[in-house]
């Protein structure tokens, strides 16, 4: 009977060391309406990627980062980031949105019209946020992610950097 009063108190002490708090936030973005058919494929492609991993669910959500790439003219760079957590994205500058399956892809930088085309109008974006309140210094960090870097060039897709923690085989740098 101790035994089962001490496991309990154990048990009670550790929950008692974090606690959660979900925030609905809203914020108005555009929303792509239309996509460039090369990049359509590269998006299912990672899609496909990331259903092997142990982290996969089916609201796991991407950041999309487009950048202008400075060695070549018309050319750019684009990073592809998994996350099972949204973060605040009502911070980031040049945000915009598009779904595919039941995904949401956030593009932030340049929005090339070489790739896709946004609504006329935003939408209002709704999102929960849970933020943890720690009692103590104990951090856990998820370090379960994937991204992809590619550099479009003349209307096409080169993959020139990617990495996976549930795929080996996806790990490339150049």
């Amino acid at each position: 009977m101790l035994n089962k009063l001490l496991i309990c108190i154990i048990l009670l002490a550790q929950n008692s060391l974090l606690f959660s708090e979900s925030t609905t936030k809203e914020v108005k973005l555009f929303f792509i309406k239309d996509i460039n058919e090369n990049f359509v494929s590269i998006v299912d492609s990672i899609i496909e990627l990331e259903k092997k991993c142990d982290y996969y669910t089916d609201s796991l959500f991407f950041y999309v980062s487009v950048i202008e790439y400075p060695e070549k003219p018309d050319s750019l760079y684009i990073d592809f980031d998994s996350n099972t957590d949204i973060t605040d994205i009502s911070n980031f500058k040049s945000l915009v949105f598009f779904r595919r399956d039941s995904h949401y892809f956030f593009v932030r930088g340049m929005i090339s019209e070489k790739l896709f085309f946004l609504m006329d109008d935003p939408e209002v974006f709704s999102y929960k946020t849970i933020e943890t309140k720690e009692m103590e210094d104990l951090k856990i960090i998820d370090d379960s992610y994937s991204y992809w870097t590619y550099l479009f060039h003349n209307n096409k897709f080169y993959l020139l950097r990617s990495f996976s923690w549930c795929d080996p085989k996806c790990v490339k740098n150049e």
